[in-house]
């Protein structure tokens, strides 16, 4: 190329923000010059120069949801004409944990396991856990909640599996089911629990028999285990997250 102009075009550039291989900023919607995102071949000059020669490489961050993202590079003529193009499409999507009434809560802790096998086993029914929709569930803690996923594209299903940072073949995947325009929602319910509180030196996990008695009579998906070394890692270390 010796001529004409190379532009990148974001589908809703407050969708996202642009670093360079360094991990500096390179553009953000409201306050860089969309200057950055175009190169004149015949002068190349800024980050982007190096497509004169090669290959440049740009990170993007999501910073909204959105289910049909794309970013595309055009190449132009002098004349303004589009002679080439290329575009990748992206879901960019976002995470959120919410209570058993829908609303999203602030933090995610495990219940002590004692109170969860009481409430499941309780002689005269099982009782209801109170959770964050008792609350202010902005700034509550919960135990008991359901990730939700807002910016999927609705065109195709979409699962989620969660695995132990400690055993790789301990894993649970299920399909995620609609809840409304490009939103996923876990269909039930899952609860984190551990036995490091209270003075209680008992930190082991449930048996299979315990945390199906457990899964069956709390409505819950999964009940998940977080010892009490892992726990002071923090909950964001324990589990890897994978959405497909």
């Amino acid at each position: 190329m010796t001529s004409g102009e190379v532009d990148i075009v974001l589908s809703n550039p407050a969708d996202v923000r642009l670093f360079d291989s360094s991990g500096n900023l390179l553009w953000q919607d409201g306050t860089s010059n969309t200057s950055v995102l175009r190169l004149n071949v015949s002068s190349p000059s800024g980050y982007l120069k190096g497509l004169a020669s090669g290959n440049v490489d740009v990170w993007l961050q999501g910073m909204q949801s959105d289910p049909n993202f794309t970013f595309a590079v055009l190449y132009k003529d002098s004349q303004g004409n589009v002679l080439t193009q290329d575009s990748i499409h992206a879901d960019i999507v976002t995470w959120n944990y919410v209570n058993r009434a829908g609303q999203p809560i602030g933090n995610v802790e495990p219940i002590w396991k004692d109170a969860l096998l009481a409430a499941a086993t309780a002689s005269f029914g099982p009782l209801q856990l109170p959770d964050s929709s008792d609350v202010d569930p902005s700034s509550a803690n919960a135990g008991i909640f359901q990730s939700e996923f807002a910016g999927l594209s609705t065109s195709q299903g979409a699962s989620l599996t969660i695995t132990s940072d400690s055993d790789s073949s301990d894993s649970a995947t299920e399909s995620l089911m609609s809840n409304g325009q490009d939103s996923f929602l876990q269909s039930r319910p899952v609860a984190l629990y551990n036995g490091n509180e209270y003075g209680s030196t008992d930190d082991s996990e449930f048996t299979s028999a315990q945390k199906n008695q457990i899964q069956s009579a709390l409505g819950l998906k999964q009940a998940y285990f977080l010892g009490a070394d892992s726990w002071r890692r923090g909950a964001a270390d324990v589990r890897d997250r994978s959405l497909s």
